[in-house]
């Protein structure tokens, strides 16, 4: 039976987000409650309740607008866990309202792809590129997903998150003085898989996303609270990733590391290119300063080139020597064509 003030509590969270312009991801439950890999569990779903639970959220919930259904929760899916997942998700789309775009949340280091990607209730892939160590490649990942068939958008729903100390240095290594992953990483991750064609990007707090504060027993060593984590740099560089897009014109951006003719990198310094079907708009992220050389061939004339500084959002005109551009500081930066 329904926990009516709990039910009310997420009520009133809806109608405080959608006052504020804000979208609910919204996990029906937490991956424990179905496979308890780690976690506290118990596990309590079965395909039956699993269906019933679903109709309960989808007749609830199913009106809001301001709602994107994510399924799973930070685990893999084997294959006695998939017809809990089918049913709860069927039971939404039973009794939701609105048809509201569904995904699943993956454990760290891999994609919702690799369990449910032919499923029809799957909209977009959500990957987890994961706070493993420093040489996770997201963009390798979404190109993956790119690949598949039937194609599905993806996004990274779990990059490395701010302040958050590597798992490998937590667990592998034990070594709390290896620094966690900063604002530069956040970048340089949420850029890669963007401009390798993601559909969107999650930012990530290890202190906000578990609210810690004083006497709070924290999970792998948060840094600081969450009041004080607020204005970290990551947190207010993002937007400018979000305003290179969409005044790129976010749904005519088609990944394109053909652009690169010299400059491309390895590893996580691969620098990374998209482009406006048209061939009008066209950027390269640089994860590391390097003189680069696009293919000015494959872009439409009359443009001209630009550095985007993913720090502030500010650009400055960019000259070429030799056909090769050289960034303005050492830092990473975008080249960008308009």
């Amino acid at each position: 039976r329904p926990n009516e003030p709990y039910w009310n509590l997420v009520d009133h969270a809806f109608d405080l987000a959608e006052r504020e312009g804000i979208t609910i991801g919204f996990l029906p439950t937490w991956g424990d409650k179905f496979h308890k890999a780690w976690g506290e569990g118990p596990v309590v779903f079965n395909p039956q309740n699993a269906r019933d639970y679903g109709r309960f959220l989808g007749e609830r919930y199913g009106h809001r607008r301001n709602l994107v259904w994510i399924m799973g929760g930070d685990r893999s899916i084997e294959p006695e866990h998939l017809p809990i997942l089918r049913a709860m998700a069927e039971g939404i789309r039973e009794a939701e309202k609105i048809r509201h775009l569904m995904t699943l949340h993956p454990q760290g280091g891999c994609s919702s792809s690799q369990f449910v990607h032919g499923e029809a209730w799957l909209d977009f892939n959500m990957l987890q590129s994961g706070h493993w160590w420093f040489d996770t490649r997201p963009d390798l990942m979404v190109e993956r997903d790119l690949a598949l068939q039937p194609p599905k958008p993806v996004l990274d729903g779990e990059p490395n998150y701010e302040n958050h100390r590597p798992f490998r240095a937590l667990g592998e290594l034990k070594d709390l003085n290896i620094p966690p992953f900063g604002a530069y990483h956040v970048r340089r991750a949420s850029y890669a898989s963007v401009f390798a064609g993601g559909c969107g990007v999650t930012y990530g707090c290890h202190a906000v996303w578990q609210m810690a504060q004083p006497g709070f027993v924290g999970i792998n060593h948060p840094i600081g609270t969450w009041k004080q984590s607020l204005p970290l740099p990551g947190a207010r560089q993002l937007v400018h990733l979000k305003q290179l897009m969409l005044g790129m014109g976010l749904f005519d951006v088609v990944p394109d590391q053909s652009l690169i003719l010299a400059g491309l990198g390895e590893g996580v310094e691969t620098a990374r290119a998209c482009r406006t079907r048209d061939g009008k708009r066209a950027a390269i992220y640089l994860p590391w300063p390097r003189p680069v050389r696009p293919d000015a061939s494959r872009l439409a004339q009359g443009g001209r080139w630009e550095w985007f500084d993913p720090r502030t959002g500010q650009t400055v005109r960019a000259t070429a020597g030799n056909g090769y551009f050289d960034a303005p500081t050492a830092e990473d930066w975008v080249l960008l064509y308009r």
